[in-house]
């Protein structure tokens, strides 16, 4: 049994949210990853990533990109669900879900006022890729790249796309009372 098989039984088998295979497990261009196209998505295994599925809007996005050859590379995650929290949080550009990577060029945001409030639950979905992540909104259906490395501004819509408001900012008092206090 190869991982990706092992991976599609973990999912529900051909019964699940995939559906029946279309064709044989192939290799990728690279040489290195493989992969399964079903009837309602896919997966890719890549011995660094693991195997994960990708479907819907997100596949048809990375498929845009070039799929495992473009700039996203090869997805570290399955799809998942996307809180407005934790789109918060990517926009914030702490970039938990990539752990230790570098952000050249991203400020260091202060925390948001919504932090550890889970507003919209659901709010959209999210596939996080070797080089980026694939986003997509349930309000508009839209999707949203976001790669590692670049600002922030090239690839994120503004807040008021998805009326959200923006993070107030402080006001002149607040500032002195900041800088009186030893904060920075």
């Amino acid at each position: 049994m190869t991982e990706i098989d092992q991976k599609l039984e973990s999912l529900g088998g051909s019964q699940g949210f995939l559906g029946a295979p279309i064709h044989e497990e192939r290799t990728c261009p690279d040489g290195l990853g493989h992969f399964r196209t079903y009837e309602y998505g896919s997966i890719h295994y890549h011995p660094k990533c693991g195997g994960h599925e990708t479907h819907g809007a997100i596949r048809m996005q990375w498929e845009s990109l070039g799929w495992e050859n473009g700039v996203l590379g090869y997805p570290t995650s399955d799809e998942q669900g996307l809180s407005e929290y934790d789109y918060r949080s990517l926009v914030d550009a702490r970039a938990s879900a990539w752990g230790d990577a570098e952000f050249p060029g991203w400020e260091e945001v202060p925390p948001h006022p919504l932090d550890g409030v889970l507003t919209n639950p659901d709010f959209g979905r999210v596939s996080y890729f070797q080089h980026g992540a694939i986003l997509f909104f349930s309000s508009n259906g839209q999707t949203t790249v976001l790669r590692k490395n670049e600002p922030r501004q090239r690839y994120w819509p503004p807040y008021d796309e998805y009326k959200m408001p923006r993070p107030p900012r402080p006001t002149l008092l607040q500032k002195i009372q900041r800088l009186l206090s030893g904060r920075q």
